[in-house]
């Protein structure tokens, strides 16, 4: 698999999102392409204190 700017390729294929591959691999009409390749979901950023900013 290979990252471009707009997408994915996989196999020699382009794909818009993981979630497009993961539907070709598996042939899964309902899958998260993030769950399939495993990818840690991201951690809550903090609210940012907009009174320390001034």
């Amino acid at each position: 698999m290979q990252v471009l700017d707009d997408g994915f390729t996989y196999e020699g294929a382009p794909y818009r999102s993981l979630t497009a591959i993961a539907k070709a691999v598996t042939g899964y009409r309902t899958i998260s392409g993030p769950a399939f390749f495993r990818l840690p979901k991201p951690k809550p950023q903090a609210p940012k204190d907009e009174a320390a900013a001034e």
